[in-house]
């Protein structure tokens, strides 16, 4: 937020502006604020488990395709699943 407060004035944006809509332009900005929250959350998640996808298959653990499902798909390779005695 404070970036906006920053770079507004910059680019000819008055932040003492009132924004108004009418009911129809203030559901399109919630529902294009639902989409960008859920493609942050889920860029966030690909970071996360890109990089540790990335490491196990430097370490050995996964294989090329065992880490692409999992960063891209949270597909578990199959060994995590079997019972030990």
């Amino acid at each position: 937020m404070s970036l906006v407060f920053y770079v507004g004035p910059m680019i000819g944006f008055d932040p003492d502006t009132k924004i108004t809509a009418n009911g129809v332009e203030k559901l399109g900005m919630f529902v294009l604020m639902m989409l960008f929250f859920t493609a942050c959350i889920y860029a966030g998640m690909l970071i996360v488990a890109g990089s540790f996808a990335f490491v196990m298959f430097k370490i050995g653990k996964f294989t090329k395709v065992e880490a692409f499902n999992y960063a891209l798909y949270s597909g578990y390779p199959e060994y995590w699943f079997e019972q030990k005695p």
